[in-house]
């Protein structure tokens, strides 16, 4: 069952996206590799505010080989076809929600543990689902 987050804004998503890999990194001590964030624009979007929460972990676009010690991250669909142990779906707004089928191919890349971090008109449009 995913884990749904709802914020009033990116920049409290941001705060619930760094709170959420500290405690999987720190408390659950899963390796970063295990971890992708993924969302349905690039993370240095100037509108990707909800980035700032990546801000004290070290991060790699690249996929299929990231380097040790980095979480993942990338678009939804740039992540078609790979998987991961914990997936979060970041920066879901209105219109992001409404993209059913991308949303769905970035929640069936979760081996484990989904969660989504949603703003909160797309959040409930997303528990309507």
């Amino acid at each position: 069952m995913p884990v749904v987050q709802v914020s009033q804004n990116f920049a409290e998503m941001a705060g619930q996206l760094r709170q959420l890999l500290r405690n999987l990194l720190r408390k659950e001590a899963l390796t970063p590799d295990r971890i992708v964030v993924l969302a349905p624009y690039r993370h240095t979007n100037p509108q990707s505010g909800w980035a700032a929460g990546l801000d004290e972990f070290p991060v790699t676009t690249e996929m299929v080989n990231p380097p040790p010690g980095h979480v993942r991250v990338g678009t939804i669909q740039g992540f078609k076809g790979l998987e991961a142990d914990v997936a979060i779906l970041a920066g879901i707004d209105g219109p992001a929600s409404k993209h059913h089928e991308t949303l769905y191919v970035g929640a069936s890349r979760a081996r484990g543990a989904l969660y989504v971090l949603a703003l909160e008109k797309a959040g409930l449009d997303l528990i309507a689902v």
